[in-house]
């Protein structure tokens, strides 16, 4: 995969979280954005070394917010 297409990834996941912050379950997130999971998984890392998200785990649920 081209490194353009992890960005272009990590902008719709970041327009998934963007239009619905009522479930930001990262299982759910993957479903919403409609990503197979290792394209999902890097664009994740690249939004996270931007520090454009953060991560609340709680028991074995991990939520992504919005920085």
């Amino acid at each position: 995969m081209k490194k353009a297409q992890i960005g272009i990834n990590a902008g719709i996941i970041w327009k998934t979280l963007d239009s619905d912050l009522t479930d930001t379950k990262i299982n759910n997130v993957m479903k919403k954005s409609k990503l197979k999971k290792e394209d999902f998984y890097m664009a994740l890392g690249w939004l996270a070394r931007e520090h454009k998200i953060r991560f609340n785990t709680t028991g074995n649920t991990t939520c992504l917010f919005l920085i």
